[in-house]
């Protein structure tokens, strides 16, 4: 009851306050404790009104509006983010194709340490018809079956950084013992720049 009474002191003396000063107030109030319960009230200014209580003049508080974005601010905030877009947007994109030409030279080589790991237990690399599925699954060779100890890699044969499987052949060209490469960003044989094959390539003569 005294906690109540306490409130409800305070609550008038606050209001007095407000309402004697004689000058527009602008605030914003958060919580503002009323007889019943806790109100809360934003208030965008107080105003003057003509009534008064002898020498109390009495104010009225307005509520506070929030108010939204209008159509001209909205289609202003596309332009700009437009413009952003083009001057950064080539610059990022830019780097995506070489740091996939980087990902394909990496898989390669991680996938040659793998087939010559291999290679050191069968004695011979994957044929052809083979290929690079034998690192993962044992071999139906039964001469060789003993000796592979694989997997030979922890994860499933991976994708090249254009979501193309890696391309294996035996015999490799430069003398290499086999052909493991990626086909680039076009996926087929041949082509320039970020379109041109990746890796150990066939030698020329079946190079189309």
């Amino acid at each position: 009851m005294a906690n109540r009474k306490l409130i409800k002191w305070i609550h008038k003396s606050f209001l007095t306050f407000l309402i004697g000063s004689k000058n527009p107030i602008f605030f914003k109030i958060g919580f503002l404790p009323t007889f019943k319960n806790v109100k809360k009230i934003m208030c965008s200014y107080l105003y003057s009104t003509t009534n008064y209580r002898g020498n109390l003049k009495i104010m009225q508080c307005q509520p506070y509006k929030l108010h939204g974005f209008s159509l001209l601010e909205m289609l202003v905030v596309l332009v700009i983010i437009g413009l952003l877009a083009g001057l950064v947007g080539p610059r990022i994109f830019g780097t995506i194709e070489p740091s996939k030409v980087k990902t394909a030279n990496v898989q390669i080589k991680m996938l040659k340490a793998a087939v010559g790991t291999m290679y050191l237990d069968i004695g011979r690399y994957p044929t052809t018809e083979e290929s690079l599925a034998i690192l993962r699954t044992e071999p139906a060779d039964e001469t060789i079956k003993p000796f592979w100890k694989g997997p030979y890699l922890e994860e499933a044969l991976p994708l090249d950084p254009w979501n193309h499987p890696y391309q294996y052949s035996v015999p490799g060209g430069d003398g290499h013992p086999f052909a493991l490469y990626s086909f680039g960003a076009d996926g087929r044989t041949g082509g320039l720049d970020y379109n041109a094959d990746i890796g150990y390539l066939l030698p020329k003569t079946q190079q189309l």
